[in-house]
C-alpha cells in the first residue's frame, strides 16, 4: 500500500523537540534560534522554500492557463482564484522550514 505524504513541522536538531505551527511562523524571518526545550542554538534553513515557490508558480501557471484557455473565466474571477491559491501557499510555509545544527 502506498504511503500518504504528509509534511511535517521542523524539529530541534539537538533534542528532537517538535515545534508548533504558530512558533514556526514566528521564526520565518530569523536566521538562528535557541530551542525552548534544550536551549541550544540552531540555524533556520529556508532552502526548501525555493521548492515551495517553484511548485506554487507552476501550479498557478497551470491553473491560469486552464481557466483562461478552456473555461473562459473573466479576469476578476481569475484574480480571486490567484489570491486564494497564494493564501493557501502562505499557510504551507512552516512545513518547508528546516532546523539545522549550528557549526
Amino acid at each position: 500500500m502506498a504511503k500518504l505524504f504528509l509534511p511535517s513541522l521542523p524539529v530541534c536538531p539537538h533534542c528532537k523537540t517538535i515545534y508548533r505551527y504558530g512558533d514556526v511562523r514566528k521564526l520565518l524571518l530569523k536566521k538562528e534560534e535557541k530551542c525552548y526545550h534544550c536551549e541550544k542554538i540552531f540555524k533556520i534553513s529556508k532552502k526548501k522554500l525555493i521548492i515551495l515557490l517553484l511548485e506554487f508558480l507552476l501550479a498557478l501557471l497551470a491553473v491560469n492557463l486552464l481557466l483562461i484557455g478552456f473555461v473562459g473565466v473573466n479576469l476578476i474571477t481569475l484574480f480571486i482564484i490567484n489570491v486564494v491559491l497564494t493564501a493557501l501557499a502562505a499557510t504551507l510555509l512552516p512545513y518547508y522550514i528546516l532546523f539545522v545544527e549550528k557549526k
